[in-house]
């Protein structure tokens, strides 16, 4: 970087082995008996790991011109030329060649990571995919009376692009566990709680497709997490730890001299994975990074400026956020990676030009006048772009009525000086209990879902009351928005109207008002984003249509099963979306994470079955090791939205929700990926429709998401109909 000129730089390092063709001769072992579906790539699994276990060196699964393969690099022959477990048998089959492709950059991925993985256990320990922390944490307790330790560590990650470039991703990332031996929980609650825990859990893996793993704790007696699938209620001074001992022999033949002789409760009862058991009192519970109290998180993560709020500098997190993922990259030689008998050498981070900022689109409300986002909150107090008459109000109030009531007066005036919107001056009063409600609502004689809504205040904290109201406000088809007591003590008390901004405008979004849309068209015909949900043991898919201008329509059938999406489904929701949107010449298609072949190969044979001329798949995911910064000289700035960088043809880095919109923490940009189908897509454009998708949050006005809106709502509908919540309408 040259003088004032600053540039995109990421926390991408490109090596020096590029893999365009074939890669080294690797060991490969040959695949036999693992049969098809689901139970193949357990069997695989089991295969790979013993080989790894043998032969002391990573292996990989490698399928090529029709076999099953697991490839490597051994420096000698192999410890034995053929290896059974199960059904399943490996045989040596000698050196083979990686080719250049889809499958030979996934496997050659999953061996640069574990051959990395392998040499860096030798100074951190595994907490995780690809993430690694120091063997001593931070114990949080006595300050914050709160019982946790924080652990902080590199996460990193290999890839290989679709041109052959070889590159690394390193991140910073922080990791909390709950301090008390989880033995304190079970004679505080029973192990009842953990056994509902645990039989949820399974519930959401079956309700999602997948194999349940079991409740992760970290264990600390051995540096690593383990995971329970159930509980063995007998004392471990019962269960067996081998023919000659106990658990609790175990532990006091391998610990007792660390510890007083009654240290160990011998009556615990056992937590089992598998065909291990486990002692609670050694176990400690993993905790979700958003369970966190804020005042921790504020202090005690990279992400966060310490300093006092006079002098808080709002970019400063990010050059704290690049100094540790630098201090890194030397201290643990990512610099440089052994694979085989070749050496990758990395180099420094990557840089884009400052031009890589797609501009952002302009938003008109009834005005039509075309304003940056930034301005649409004043926009939209001359007015919505389209407002739906809403004739009748239902306020439903689980604590004092009188401050229901204030607060229904303050919403009045606010929706009027602000978006020229009218709501009834008094509302119906709503009876507390549920069953009552529903019946009012349903014998109602003025009752009409498209011109009425329910405003809900409920304690803090209540979510079953939330679920319960948004139920029944949606099996009846009628808007409704939960506040709690908190928030509006702050707005009558208090006298503070922001709390109000976001929920009026959600509110009125619900009632199908359009606040505003886009100013000009999107490239493409039509967006549909589809997402599975499941309810009372139904199967779902949950469709959004967006049109060029940003307006939105919903549909749902009832066709998937699991988290597939199958050609029926498919078929289902192109067809509604043509009855949705006239006209259709072009569609694409956005999905959460990856496409697998089989649904890429669904979704064309039902396009060119339907007659659309031109399609894609655009994939979004949000869960990503890759990082954008502003550059220049020595200084590192956190993103602006729009800005991105170009990973190879058809993936893109993008910050759809930058330092311009939101000041706290460092932006976390989307990997996006482009899949060709028919016709003529142009991916850049497709990209760019993308990012001005992201700024119809018609909930929050002057802010944008940090996804396309069609995929975030579809995710957030699907995920409220696993819990058995309907809603007809979008939860902006």
């Amino acid at each position: 970087m040259v003088g004032d000129n600053w540039s995109i730089v990421s926390n991408v390092f490109t090596g020096s082995l590029s893999f365009n063709e074939v890669s080294q001769r690797l060991d490969a072992f040959e695949l036999e008996g693992v049969g098809s579906g689901a139970n193949k790539y357990g069997l695989v699994g089991k295969t790979i790991s013993k080989l790894q276990w043998d032969n002391k060196t990573p292996f990989v699964f490698y399928s090529a011109r029709g076999k099953n393969l697991a490839v490597g690099l051994l420096n000698r022959n192999p410890i034995q030329e053929q290896v059974s477990v199960g059904s399943a048998r490996a045989i040596y089959v000698g050196k083979l060649d990686l080719e250049h492709g889809i499958a030979g950059h996934k496997s050659l991925t999953a061996l640069l990571n574990k051959t990395k993985e392998s040499s860096t256990k030798r100074v951190l320990w595994n907490g995780g995919t690809h993430t690694y922390f120091p063997v001593v944490g931070i114990d949080l307790t006595n300050d914050y009376q709160v019982p946790l330790t924080l652990f902080r560590g590199p996460r990193y990650r290999y890839n290989v692009l679709n041109d052959g470039r070889i590159i690394l991703s390193l991140d910073v990332a922080t990791r909390y566990i709950d301090s008390r031996p989880y033995l304190e929980h079970i004679k505080a609650s029973g192990l009842e709680s953990l056994r509902r825990e645990i039989n949820l859990r399974k519930w959401e893996m079956k309700r999602l497709g997948k194999s349940f793993r079991g409740v992760h704790f970290f264990y600390s007696l051995a540096p690593m997490d383990v995971g329970i699938d159930g509980i063995d209620e007998r004392p471990i001074s019962k269960i067996p730890a081998d023919a000659k001992q106990s658990i609790a022999d175990y532990l006091i033949t391998k610990y007792g001299d660390r510890k007083p002789r009654n240290w160990l409760d011998m009556n615990q009862p056992g937590l089992r994975r598998g065909e291990f058991a486990f002692a609670p009192q050694f176990l400690h519970k993993n905790v979700r990074f958003q369970d966190v109290p804020s005042r921790i998180t504020a202090e005690h993560t990279y992400y966060s400026d310490n300093a006092h709020p006079g002098s808080r500098d709002p970019e400063h997190t990010a050059r704290t956020r690049w100094e540790k993922t630098m201090d890194l990259f030397d201290e643990y030689e990512f610099s440089a990676l052994k694979l085989g008998p070749y050496q990758i050498e990395f180099e420094s981070p990557l840089e884009f030009p400052s031009s890589n900022r797609i501009p952002l689109p302009k938003l008109v409300a009834a005005s039509q006048n075309a304003v940056s986002p930034s301005r649409i909150r004043d926009e939209i107090k001359r007015g919505l772009y389209q407002v739906t008459p809403i004739k009748r109000a239902y306020l439903y109030s689980s604590g004092n009525r009188d401050l229901a009531l204030s607060f229904y007066d303050s919403l009045v005036k606010y929706t009027d000086r602000n978006f020229k919107v009218r709501l009834p001056q008094k509302p119906t009063l709503l009876e507390p209990n549920m069953r009552n409600m529903e019946k009012q609502l349903q014998k109602s004689r003025t009752f009409d879902t498209r011109n009425a809504i329910v405003v809900a205040i409920i304690d803090d904290g209540n979510t079953n009351l939330h679920d319960d109201i948004t139920n029944i406000c949606g099996r009846l088809k009628v808007p409704a928005k939960c506040i709690t007591t908190r928030t509006i003590n702050k707005i009558v008390k208090q006298k503070k109207t922001f709390p109000l901004a976001g929920y009026a405008a959600s509110l009125l979004t619900r009632a199908n008002c359009i606040p505003w849309v886009l100013d000009s068209q999107l490239t493409y015909d039509c967006y549909i984003a589809i997402d599975v949900g499941r309810a009372k043991s139904e199967n779902w898919v949950m469709m959004i249509v967006y049109d060029k201008i940003g307006k939105y329509q919903i549909g749902q059938t009832k066709l998937a099963v699991g988290e597939s999406i199958d050609r029926d489904s498919l078929s289902r929701c192109i067809e509604d979306a043509k009855a949705l949107v006239p006209d259709i010449k072009s569609l694409l298609y956005l999905r959460d994470g990856s496409v697998y072949d089989q649904e890429r190969s669904d979704f064309e044979f039902v396009v060119k079955k339907s007659g659309i001329a031109h399609s894609a798949i655009i994939t979004i995911r949000e869960t990503t090791p890759f990082r954008i910064y502003r550059g220049r000289q020595s200084d590192i700035w956190r993103p602006d939205s729009g800005n991105y960088y170009i990973l190879d043809e058809s993936n893109m880095v993008l910050c759809a929700a930058g330092a311009d919109e939101y000041e706290h923490g460092t932006p976390r940009p989307i990997t996006i990926g482009f899949i060709h189908i028919t016709g003529s897509v142009n991916q850049f454009k497709a990209f760019e429709d993308v990012f001005k998708l992201s700024y119809l949050n018609w909930g929050s006005p002057g802010k944008s998401y940090s996804t396309p809106a069609p995929l975030r709502m579809a995710h957030r509908i699907a995920r409220e109909l696993s819990l058995g919540i309907e809603r007809g309408i979008v939860p902006f």
